[in-house]
């Protein structure tokens, strides 16, 4: 399995990284987790061919995590594209990307290649993934329905050839990943939303897991970070575009 880190950055934009996205190989597939801004680019620069992605899943909308999408799919378009394209979204925010679509003038009807919607939920049944709910969306469960949308955040889990990857994409805190890093060969975890002190413990704690940094702050960037001395000493890996990983 090959992760490729394609954007890193938290959801604040900065000019060394793009936006959340990593491209997973394994020995039968070649997906996309997540599609922040940038993520087109980012494909582009580390020699993949746009055309050549089947299928993306994407943990929830913030835009840092989604909005590469529309841009992907133009690009797409305009390279001739002719393959489906299989966008895993969580099942309440299918109708909504799909009308967000039809906004940007995308069509199914009139478009070059099919675009499959489907429940990223349901993304275990064609790609080696299993997706479980995180917290990270808690703080609008009381305004989201009044919008017709639920509030739904995941993490992902990838395996292949005995090897196992946990993408803790954005969650509320270490809790929400705690109880499923047992078992794990690599950890990606997001580095914005985590305590620093979570981090630490959770190195400690598993010192056989691999722990890579991404979703990255800029304050953590700094060599004053309680964090970077872990890095320094080798614990953990903080991640940078392009930033690529063989796990055998």
């Amino acid at each position: 399995m090959t992760l490729t880190f394609l954007g890193t950055a938290s959801g604040l934009t900065v000019l060394h990284r793009r936006h959340f996205s990593i491209m997973v190989e394994t020995s039968g597939k070649r997906f996309l987790l997540d599609a922040g801004e940038g993520v087109t680019q980012g494909l582009l620069e580390w020699s993949f061919d746009p055309e050549q992605v089947p299928a993306v899943c994407v943990s929830h909308t913030h835009p840092d995590h989604a909005a590469g999408l529309p841009m992907l799919l133009q690009t797409s378009y305009l390279r001739g594209r002719t393959a489906p394209l299989d966008i895993y979204l969580p099942k309440g925010r299918i109708a909504w990307f799909e009308n967000m679509l039809h906004g940007f003038n995308i069509f199914n009807s009139r478009w070059k290649y099919p675009i499959c919607l489907r429940a990223l939920e349901e993304a275990g049944e064609r790609l080696p993934l299993e997706v479980f709910r995180n917290h990270h969306l808690d703080t609008i469960l009381d305004v989201a329905p009044g919008y017709g949308l639920d509030a739904v955040s995941y993490s992902f889990l990838v395996s292949d050839a005995g090897r196992r990857v946990l993408v803790s994409s954005d969650i509320a805190g270490i809790d929400d990943i705690d109880g499923h890093v047992r078992g794990v060969d690599v950890l990606v975890l997001d580095a914005t939303h985590a305590e620093s002190e979570d981090i630490a413990t959770l190195a400690e704690q598993n010192p056989d897991v691999m722990i890579i940094l991404t979703h990255i702050p800029p304050e953590i960037e700094e060599e004053t970070h309680p964090l970077q001395e872990m890095v320094r000493d080798g614990r953990m890996t903080l991640a940078e575009d392009g930033f690529s990983i063989q796990i055998n």
